[in-house]
């Protein structure tokens, strides 16, 4: 069982919210909202801690709000596959269909500031592209640092701070920590303007 400390806790209680709040703040009844998690037609909570109580990002319903509950699976999977078009990446239909699984479990709400088939992309691609960068590493050419730079702060901006918690369920480490930090460190690339202020 993986414990929640001050820090993961205030952590949370900044960047999600309790599903009354969230349903309040965007006008949606919270008995509408638990029917359709049960249907499996919206997210799950990111974050379940027994009296402490479930907690949902803040982008919770800007994916599902346009769009109707019986197409949102149809919608997801034809998103993301659009989102692949002209990339030198694709998705099987077996790992489209766990990726709305791990939409639905509300995985991707740990790491994406904003959750939609697009951004589930882009995270995969800019991945990719670090990988292949460090691969085959070359400090001293321009060319090289400027795509590794690119990538690099195209994926700080697409990803949350994380908690402690997150690195605890994963092994330690989580994607911000194996490319984005390190990698900074290892080849002294500097944050673009503030957006690794909040790395944790």
């Amino acid at each position: 069982m993986h414990t929640i400390d001050i820090d993961d806790q205030r952590y949370i209680e900044a960047n999600f919210r309790r599903l009354p709040a969230l349903c309040a703040a965007w006008g949606i009844p919270a008995r509408t909202v638990k029917e359709q998690i049960a249907a499996e037609v919206m997210p799950d909570a990111t974050y379940r801690f027994g009296e402490s109580g479930e907690f949902f990002p803040d982008d919770y319903f800007v994916f599902p709000l346009c769009i109707a509950p019986e197409d949102r699976h149809g919608t997801f999977l034809r998103r993301l596959h659009a989102a692949c078009t002209g990339l030198d990446l694709a998705f099987s239909g077996e790992d489209a269909e766990e990726t709305w699984r791990d939409y639905l479990r509300g995985a991707y709400g740990v790491c994406l500031r904003v959750v939609l088939p697009e951004t589930i992309v882009r995270k995969v691609r800019l991945i990719a592209a670090i990988e292949r960068e460090i691969a085959t590493p070359d400090p001293g050419d321009a060319a090289w640092r400027k795509r590794l730079t690119s990538a690099v702060d195209g994926l700080d901006a697409l990803l949350k701070p994380f908690a402690r918690l997150d690195r605890e369920t994963h092994g330690g480490s989580v994607s911000r920590d194996r490319y984005v930090t390190n990698v900074r460190l290892r080849f002294g690339i500097e944050a673009a303007g503030a957006s690794g202020a909040n790395v944790r």
